[in-house]
């Protein structure tokens, strides 16, 4: 009786242990520097709008999640270290807003502007 109990006790436990651990899923991710990890599509928490920020520093935001403009408005950044920079430039006259980056991780990167954050999500 008591090998038994034994046996079913190890089993428990075995099965525990199994179930437990780790697997590919538990990897981190070691975000590249924020010029790079800002390339791609992200959707923007204040207003649930997808934006496209290209290799080449064009910005896609054709609803002005990210900074305000008119449609046939031209839409770049630049990021360097933990600052985003937005320019929109339309005949002729252009202005820029800097973001300070809170946080820059794989899936998610988090600004602040004008003391609001704005949360990035990869999509």
């Amino acid at each position: 009786m008591i090998l038994l109990k034994r046996s079913l006790l190890l089993m428990l436990l075995s099965g525990l242990f199994v179930f437990t651990a780790c697997n590919d899923d538990d990897e981190d991710c070691m975000p590249p520097a924020l010029s790079e990890n800002i390339v791609g599509e992200w959707e923007v928490s204040t207003t649930n709008d997808v934006v496209e920020f290209q290799a080449d520093g064009t910005l896609i935001d054709p609803n002005d999640a990210v900074v305000g403009g008119s449609s046939t408005a031209d839409k770049t950044y630049v990021a360097s270290g933990m600052t985003l920079t937005v320019t929109v430039s339309d005949g002729g006259a252009s202005f820029s807003s800097e973001f300070d980056v809170t946080s820059n991780e794989c899936d998610e990167i988090i600004v602040t502007f004008i003391g609001v954050d704005v949360t990035f999500t990869r999509q």
